[in-house]
């Protein structure tokens, strides 16, 4: 019951991001992989982002590909691995990054305005170790 219960909150949660994100026009998935991309310290490449996010390659890589069209981000050139791009946000995917957080602290502050500090701590503390269990 408890894996259901966390895969509705999550549809509910991805369905309330997109539709706060459309007044800015970014999707969740977008989002996902610009904040990704920061997270690494604004260089990845689509691998690395894939697999963060518990996706697939192509997904990630068209995702990628409109961001770019957007001009949110930027590929440059490997000289590690010269079968793969390094991906970084550029200044004006920095500003729509920092719109979209904004939107997502807002729709956490909603979400969770019924929990008390000490019960968002501890809901928090619980999700960022079964994440920490299932990525070993």
């Amino acid at each position: 019951m408890l894996t259901y219960l966390l895969i509705k909150v999550s549809r509910y949660m991805k369905t309330k991001m997109d539709q706060s994100l459309k007044s800015i026009a970014l999707t969740s998935s977008q989002f996902s992989v610009m904040n990704q991309i920061d997270l690494m310290g604004n260089r990845g490449v689509a691998n690395e982002i894939a697999e963060q996010l518990g996706s697939d390659r192509p997904t990630i890589s068209g995702i990628i590909s409109r961001l770019e069209k957007l001009s949110y981000i930027e590929k440059f050139k490997n000289d590690y691995d010269r079968r793969s791009e390094f991906i970084k946000l550029t200044h004006l995917g920095q500003e729509k990054l920092k719109e979209a957080r904004k939107i997502a602290d807002a729709l956490s502050s909603e979400f969770f305005k019924a929990f008390s500090i000490e019960e968002k701590e501890k809901l928090e503390k619980q999700m960022l170790f079964l994440v920490e269990k299932l990525e070993r």
